[in-house]
């Protein structure tokens, strides 16, 4: 007697983003008619899904460093192909290096974006999570609502990555 059994099996990767906007205090950040959250879903690119295969098959425990957050003022969607934010802020501003940490299958990414970063403010709309603090590889690209962030707002964002 042959038993067969169909064996289906797939690893999905998804990653979510929130951004909220506080002031020094934690508590919400309001300017008139603005919004101070905005998350969703985001786009894996290609790049980055080459990233982890590359990062998979080295067999280098504790070098994957995709943990920098960048921020942008464009709109236009997220695309597979891209490889960097479209318009990434300037004038005082830093991507900032995001803590790690795990639970489960969620690996999740927060960083914040303090007063005077960028030193203007902006109108943040694009977000990236790559491998540098400059430059670098981009995992990811966000396209989320804008949110106004004033010089002297915090924006937390916070990145969850699931694989599952």
């Amino acid at each position: 007697m042959h038993i067969h059994q169909k064996v289906s099996e797939g690893v999905v990767i998804k990653g979510h983003l929130k951004a909220v906007l506080t002031d020094v205090f934690g508590k919400p950040f309001y300017l008139e008619s603005e919004r101070n959250l905005a998350e969703n879903h985001n786009l894996i690119v290609t790049i980055g899904k080459t990233a982890l295969a590359t990062f998979l098959a080295s067999g280098v425990a504790g070098t994957w460093e995709f943990r920098y957050i960048g921020i942008g003022t464009d709109s236009t969607p997220a695309a597979v192909g891209q490889t960097a934010l479209i318009a990434e802020c300037a004038g005082g501003y830093t991507r900032q290096t995001g803590a790690k940490s795990s639970a489960l299958n969620v690996l999740t990414i927060t960083g914040a974006f303090g007063a005077g970063n960028p030193t203007a403010g902006a109108t943040v709309t694009e977000y990236f999570i790559g491998n540098a603090p400059t430059a670098g590889v981009m995992w990811s690209r966000s396209v989320l609502s804008p949110i106004v962030k004033a010089p002297a707002a915090i924006l937390t964002v916070t990145y969850n990555l699931t694989i599952g």
